[in-house]
Parts: structure tokens; C-alpha cells; sequence
């Protein structure tokens, strides 16, 4: 496989990405805007999207199971059920 970029897409409204995190087939991201981005990287959709209201300097979840936890700038962790779509500090 070469190391060629093949496309691009917009997942944040400004700023900078700070973190990342790949699992079974969803890319999570985190950015200087305060949103984290759940991405279907098959097509490249955004499968959700929402707002913690703070840099976000790590992201980790699992898509299938509806959660993410995230650490954020301010010093909060945070973890957001999808189904209950909740967030609460941990």
C-alpha cells in the first residue's frame, strides 16, 4: 500500500485536532472547538457528534457500545452514553 493521502474531510469547526482514536471502523476525534466527532470511516459519515465544552486532550470509546470517556483541558474526564445521551464527570 503507498503512503498517498486519497481524501480529506471537514469533522471540526475550527481550530486544531488534539486527539485521536480509531476502533472498529469509527474514528473518534477530539478538537480546539470542544466537540468530539464520532466518524464512520468506511463512508466517511459523521456518526455523531457532541459538544463537552472544552479542549479535548484524549478520546477513547467504543461506538458499538455507546460511550466515550475523554479527558479535557480544564482538568474534567468526562463519560457520554449515547443511549441515555448523558455526560457526566468521573
Amino acid at each position: 500500500m503507498d503512503n498517498k493521502l486519497v481524501s480529506t474531510f471537514k469533522a471540526h469547526d475550527g481550530g486544531f485536532i488534539s486527539a485521536l482514536r480509531y476502533l472498529n471502523g469509527y474514528l473518534f476525534s477530539g478538537g480546539k472547538d470542544g466537540n468530539i466527532v464520532i466518524t464512520k470511516v468506511a463512508d466517511l459519515t459523521q456518526a455523531k457528534k457532541v459538544n463537552v465544552g472544552a479542549v479535548v486532550r484524549a478520546v477513547d470509546g467504543n461506538f458499538s457500545a455507546g460511550v466515550f470517556t475523554a479527558g479535557l483541558l480544564n482538568g474534567k474526564i468526562i463519560k457520554h452514553d449515547f443511549n441515555k445521551n448523558t455526560t457526566k464527570v468521573i
